[in-house]
């Protein structure tokens, strides 16, 4: 017997709704299967993950362990006796490396420097194979014992012996402008005052006058070998090793000449 026209239509109609729901059931897993391969694409595409690729450690505190001691070998082939300290301002973070035997070169190609940053630079080896290479940065402090005021010292005092004390400072950017023993600095003076404990540099101490403008002088110039003297007199006030002007009283003339003593001013002979 034939089903009815109304019943069959609805049979029909049942089954392709149940259809499309498994469709669209099928469509969405696939889709879902889909993305999550795209997301865990690169922890296996080849098979291993960067864990397992690359399973050796390289700490921080290992590169800063190594260029210290790149450091103290460097410090100690210069020779260079002062007491000094360095700090690391710029490292790598953990670095991973794959499996075999580490080894590190480490160099400093510029030297090291008492001011700024020295620069480090690492290679890394595995089975003694290059395998990376890096740089950090590193800051010296370098610490010597230096002349500073002992006590309150006023301008254009001659500096004593018991005006000035050594003592122990990080020199720095300074270190060719400080006075590391008394006999350099006594017998100058300053040109502005100078607080206890303030280093003296050599830029604030000059030699004292000791010629003024108008004094007589002896002018003294070699001329083939022969030292010849003549009288003179100052047109400017002048210190030790400074070149002033002078004038030469039989001939009138004026030249130029560096101050030798308090009487004396010596002129280089041109001719």
């Amino acid at each position: 017997m034939n089903m009815p026209l109304q019943q069959n239509d609805y049979v029909h109609g049942k089954f392709l709704r149940e259809f499309f729901g498994v469709a669209r059931f099928l469509t969405a897993f696939i889709a879902v299967a889909v993305v999550l391969m795209c997301f865990s694409f690169p922890a296996y595409a080849y098979g291993v993950t960067r864990e397992m690729k690359y399973p050796q450690v390289i700490a921080p505190d290992q590169f800063e362990s190594l260029v210290l001691d790149h450091i103290d070998e460097v410090m100690a082939a210069t020779g260079d006796g002062r007491r000094y300290t360095a700090e690391v301002v710029h490292i790598p973070r953990d670095m991973r490396a794959p499996e075999g035997e580490l080894s590190f070169s480490v160099t400093t190609p510029n030297g090291v420097r008492f001011y700024g940053n020295t620069a480090t630079y690492f290679e890394i080896f595995v089975d003694g194979v290059s395998f990376r290479k890096i740089s950090c940065q590193v800051r010296i402090h370098i610490y010597d014992n230096i002349c500073v005021a002992a006590k309150p010292i006023q301008p254009n005092v001659p500096i004593s012996s018991d005006d000035i004390r050594m003592e122990e400072r990080e020199i720095g950017t300074r270190g060719k402008n400080y006075f590391f023993s008394k006999d350099d600095a006594v017998g100058k003076v300053v040109m502005r005052s100078v607080n206890i404990g303030q280093p003296l540099l050599q830029s604030m101490l000059k030699w004292p006058v000791i010629i003024e403008p108008g004094a007589p002088i002896v002018i003294m110039t070699n001329m083939n070998g022969v030292m010849v003297k003549m009288d003179g007199m100052a047109l400017e006030s002048g210190r030790l090793h400074e070149r002033i002007r002078v004038r030469n009283n039989s001939s009138r003339r004026v030249v130029l000449g560096r101050v030798v003593d308090a009487n004396t001013v010596e002129v280089e002979n041109k001719s």
